[in-house]
């Protein structure tokens, strides 16, 4: 039985991201997490590594985002607690503490991301890339990071009840990524119920930030933009601004 399910879009090339992924995961994590996966159009060496550190494997032949994958995934998830991942992480010990905080309904909690960017929502330190990864010096410091107060959460990679995930709306299939659309159903859906999403200090990932741009990534993403400023009759500067470390406006998803 499973204690939570890791989400996992990943695409071609990222077979060397993916083994130390699973080799993190295994050896820092306490729960037990069904690990689904979904290859975007992935190659052989990407496909063979996902197949042999997930629980199922699903795929397209063609990349074709994120917005489907996820909702497919979550469909076909057994627990009702979900992660969602980036392939490019590095788990740390005690990076599934919140799954001992777990809630049916109004459960968000994100782990605190140690990155070489974004100081608003993770801590600055840079130990390399798959090619110079310098494992034993994050190992040895990752302890060592201390954050005064638990911000508000909601943003991506994220812990999430799935009752939650599809009272929000799931993602909007219409786009390829779709992520800022989906965090600001979250914010609203939360705000209405009086819940604030966290970080959680005790849960860190090492994040490398090597996540890649499909081909027409910034029309794909302005097209998203629009549909946003439509609905809500909000510029989306003022929908930025609105949501606390909402930060997914800019080039940054």
């Amino acid at each position: 039985m499973f204690d939570s399910t890791i989400i996992l879009p990943t695409m071609e090339g990222k077979h060397r991201y993916l083994e130390l992924f699973f080799e993190s995961l295994n050896d820092s994590s306490k729960y037990n997490h069904e690990i689904l996966v979904w290859c975007n159009g992935c190659d052989y060496k990407t496909y063979n590594v996902a197949k042999e550190g997930a629980t199922k494997v699903f795929g397209s032949s063609a990349n074709i985002g994120q917005s489907i994958p996820y909702n497919f995934l979550v469909k076909e998830s057994s627990t009702n607690l979900l992660f969602f991942a980036d392939d490019d992480f590095y788990f740390l010990p005690n990076w599934d503490f919140p799954v001992s905080r777990q809630a049916p309904q109004f459960f968000w909690m994100n782990p605190m991301l140690i990155e070489s960017g974004r100081p608003t929502r993770s801590i600055v330190d840079n130990f390399g890339n798959v090619e110079n990864f310098d494992k034993d010096s994050l190992l040895n410091k990752y302890q060592d990071y201390f954050y005064p107060t638990i911000h508000y959460g909601g943003f991506m990679p994220a812990f999430v009840s799935k009752k939650d995930y599809w009272e929000i709306g799931g993602y909007n299939e219409d786009f390829f990524i779709g992520e800022a659309d989906f965090l600001y159903r979250a914010y609203l859906y939360y705000k209405r119920n009086n819940y604030i999403p966290t970080t959680c200090p005790n849960s860190l990932i090492y994040h490398f930030r090597d996540s890649g741009r499909p081909v027409g990534f910034r029309e794909k993403q302005l097209k998203m933009f629009k549909y946003m400023e439509d609905k809500y009759k909000k510029s989306i500067d003022e929908i930025d601004a609105e949501v606390p470390w909402f930060e997914v406006i800019g080039d940054v998803l």
